[in-house]
């Protein structure tokens, strides 16, 4: 008989940075292969840049990169020991990508090019782009593979599903896994909070109990770590309650979009906003934003040519005084951007500053300084910093107050791009796998199965998928660098 052995690297208690792989016999799938949002491991910044040549060695020995078997070229190994290089290994792998945010995708361009990485068509126009401007991520390869939700990819006995799971441009997506010996479903980014989205998550959930069940499910648990969100979606006993209504306080789509009109109506001067570029859906609205306040929406040069690109179409940009876009030796992609975008210079924002909604990126806020600041607002709109666990979060404020502009977190009226727990809870009890296997979040142990078995398994040690169960195989490997601590089992009060 062959085994199907699972095995997790991390993302088990981190926002994002899942990186598993499911194995049978020769074939293997790898899903996901990003990096969490953490500053504390943060060694990048300030003096400190990547190697351009040992940056896959670097981020091995840093813990960054995953230490996996036979995904690297030998190459850029350059005969690291402990790790099989691609070319030495027989193994028939294919990656998963569910969507182009880093903590999911950071290092897929780590992985051989002969090795297929799968992502979605529209998340490889966006990060063509963005590897146009130097922003993409470091890669060994110049292109990837496409898949289409509810199409099947087979590697060996491996079938591969992706399932389209919500409506951004770029594609989201979880995945099913199943080989003779059993199945696993990764949620991705689990969310439920619009009538399209909860759509497609019901009719996966449909297609699970066609199919006999899952017997792993990796749920997304982001939200859990808000603990008056926790109280909201818990009951008198502290056990959060399975729904699918938001909880108090949330807010639908349709009342973040009026929250957002009415902050900036309410912004007599200049508006500035950082936001997260890979976004793609946030540019529509940012657009639409613009339109119905009377503002001309204008993007840093690097965000303008991803506009340009993905929606061909021909966007406002303007040249903040930053060694990136000097003139002279102008890279192609900043020259060529004159014929795709028109440009909006300080004197044209000074003139109307209330006619203006213009991207100012945390590393280009000096910014402020130069611009009109009477009755003006920086809008912190989801880009990094992305919260008050980063030590820049509070630089940005300072810096903006500084400059005297008015500091507006939209992202207090916008939720996150996750499910609150009470959906959650819904969703893991609808599809109530024989093994569940909480990630993507700071509190796994506040989400528990309804009848089969809550597990954090150990980094780097294999699990033999067999009768509905993991069974633990050999130790882990060692790892250069240290995983996280195990997390304790779920306490009963808050399951």
């Amino acid at each position: 008989m062959t085994d199907t052995v699972f095995t997790m690297y991390s993302g088990l208690r981190s926002i994002g940075g899942v990186v598993a792989t499911l194995t049978r016999g020769r074939d293997r799938v790898v899903f996901e292969i990003g990096a969490a949002y953490d500053p504390a491991t943060a060694f990048y910044g300030g003096a400190l840049a990547p190697r351009p040549a040992g940056w896959l060695r670097d981020g091995l020995r840093l813990g960054l990169i995953p230490w996996i078997d036979g995904l690297y070229p030998a190459a850029a190994l350059d005969g690291l020991k402990g790790i099989v290089p691609a070319e030495d290994s027989d193994l028939n792998t294919a990656v998963f990508i569910s969507h182009l945010h880093l903590d999911h995708m950071a290092y897929m361009g780590a992985v051989h090019p002969d090795i297929p990485v799968y992502l979605s068509a529209n998340a490889q126009r966006i990060e063509a782009a963005l590897e146009e401007t130097g922003d993409g991520v470091a890669s060994f390869r110049d292109s990837y593979s496409a898949f289409e939700p509810g199409q099947p990819i087979m590697v060996g006995a491996i079938e591969l599903l992706p399932l389209a799971s919500f409506t951004p441009a770029y594609g989201h997506s979880s995945c099913l896994i199943t080989t003779p010996e059993g199945s696993l479903h990764w949620t991705g980014d689990l969310v439920m909070t619009r009538p399209e989205e909860l759509a497609n998550r019901l009719r996966d959930i449909e297609l699970f109990r066609r199919r006999g069940g899952v017997d792993v499910l990796i749920c997304d648990c982001t939200e859990f770590g808000d603990d008056a969100l926790v109280a909201a979606c818990s009951d008198e006993s502290g056990a959060i309650r399975a729904s699918l209504e938001l909880p108090a306080g949330w807010e639908t789509f349709d009342q973040m979009d009026q929250a957002r009109r009415e902050i900036l109506a309410g912004v007599e001067g200049l508006a500035a906003f950082n936001f997260y570029p890979r976004e793609i859906e946030d540019v529509e609205m940012l657009l639409e934003l613009g339109r119905a306040t009377g503002r001309a929406v204008v993007f840093e040069p690097d965000a303008a040519l991803v506009v340009a690109r993905y929606f061909a179409a021909r966007p406002l940009t303007w040249r903040p005084d930053s060694p990136r876009y000097a003139p002279g030796g102008e890279p192609a992609w900043l020259a060529g951007l004159g014929r795709t975008s028109d440009l909006i210079t300080r004197q044209m924002i000074r003139a109307n500053p209330a006619g203006y909604l213009i991207q100012i990126g945390f590393p280009n806020i000096l910014e402020l300084f130069d611009l009109p600041a009477a009755g003006g607002a920086y809008l912190q709109m989801g880009g990094v910093p992305m919260g008050d666990f980063d030590p820049d979060y509070g630089r940005m404020v300072k810096l903006a107050e500084k400059a005297g502009f008015r500091f507006v977190a939209f992202d207090d009226h916008m939720n996150m791009r996750h499910s609150p727990p009470n959906m959650v809870r819904y969703y893991v009890d609808a599809v109530d796998p024989r093994v569940l296997i909480a990630a993507h979040g700071l509190n796994p142990e506040r989400l528990a199965a309804k009848s089969g078995r809550w597990l954090q398994p150990e980094y780097g040690r294999p699990y033999r998928l067999a009768d509905g169960d993991l069974t633990p195989l050999a130790a882990a490997r060692p790892r250069q660098a240290a995983p996280p601590a195990a997390p304790a089992p779920p306490p009963a009060a808050i399951v």
